[in-house]
């Protein structure tokens, strides 16, 4: 079933298991189902040779729709070089360097 996307009625109907299991759509993005029954989006990729994984929040808050323009955003974003891990630990950084620098 090469190409075939996930449709909204798809994901309704997936119920939990005795392990956890993943629906996918294309792209590296799935639907992980846990065997509490909570449905959450997540995205496998490759950036710069290592393999990621990103979660992109849980169904139903964040719709299949969504999921797919959360994943059009980032890879703009990767393809630019930059990956959330990145901008976080520049941030988590300067905030750190402030925190150190006194002014006496």
């Amino acid at each position: 079933m090469a190409g075939a996307r996930l449709k909204d009625l798809q994901i309704k109907k997936a119920k939990p298991s005795d392990k956890p299991y993943k629906l996918f759509d294309g792209g590296g993005m799935f639907l992980y189902v846990t065997p509490t029954g909570a449905k959450v989006w997540r995205w496998q990729f490759r950036f710069n040779g290592k393999y990621q994984q990103m979660s992109l929040g849980p169904y139903p808050e964040v719709s299949l729709e969504e999921a797919r323009l959360k994943i059009r955003d980032k890879k703009e974003f990767c393809t630019a070089g930059v990956t959330r891990w990145r901008s976080v630990k520049k941030r988590k950084g300067a905030a750190s360097l402030h925190s150190k620098i006194t002014l006496r």
